[in-house]
């Protein structure tokens, strides 16, 4: 019971993998549909989802997964990282659509970032 407990944990993790992945492998014209050029508060959607899905990404990965040293969180970060610059690479075979070197930087600010305001959260619940 204990291990189907602990499988169920990585749930969320691979629903947003396989959500990432989904929308990697959608052709242009749909992309363009959906996203086009709608901007939120001036930014471009675009942006936020790319920031937004591997902070969740991030989030779901280390509740899953405890972490008890910091060599396990720079591994499971870069990890996601690497995952981020392979999605964005694949997308370069889709068609209408680019690998794109702004995307992969703007998939690992989502994960550093989630991390370190994590780690800031961490550490003033020590003090506080």
């Amino acid at each position: 019971m204990l291990e189907i407990f602990r499988a169920m944990r990585w749930t969320p993790a691979l629903f947003i993998v396989i959500g990432i992945s989904l929308v990697s492998h959608t052709p242009a014209d749909n992309i363009d549909a959906v996203m086009g050029t709608t901007k939120l508060h001036g930014i471009g959607l675009d942006i936020v989802y790319h920031i937004c899905s591997f902070a969740f990404l991030t989030i779901s990965v280390l509740l899953a997964y405890k972490v008890r040293t910091c060599t396990t969180l720079v591994l499971i970060s870069s990890a996601i990282c690497i995952f981020g610059i392979i999605d964005e690479l694949h997308q370069g075979f889709i068609s209408g659509r680019t690998s794109s070197v702004s995307d992969m930087i703007l998939n690992s600010i989502g994960v550093i970032t989630t991390i370190g305001l994590l780690l800031i959260i961490k550490n003033i619940k020590r003090y506080c």
